[in-house]
């Protein structure tokens, strides 16, 4: 059963990875089976001007 959920939380890091590279996981709900939670939003913005809305794979998820 370990090495199950190793190999399905392996192919859900691939496919964050894709998202990340393909799509805006903005508009993807984030639940607790869901390849976004490994996902990591970072808003940033100066003062006076747009923010922006960076997102990377958040390592501290995958390491737990």
């Amino acid at each position: 059963m370990m090495e199950y959920q190793r190999y399905i939380r392996g192919r859900q890091i691939e496919q964050a990875t894709k998202m990340l590279a393909s799509l805006d996981p903005e508009p993807y709900k984030k639940g607790p089976h869901d390849v976004t939670r490994f996902i990591k939003r970072t808003s940033t913005a100066k003062t006076g001007e747009e923010v922006t809305d960076v997102y990377e794979l958040d390592h501290s998820v995958i390491e737990k």
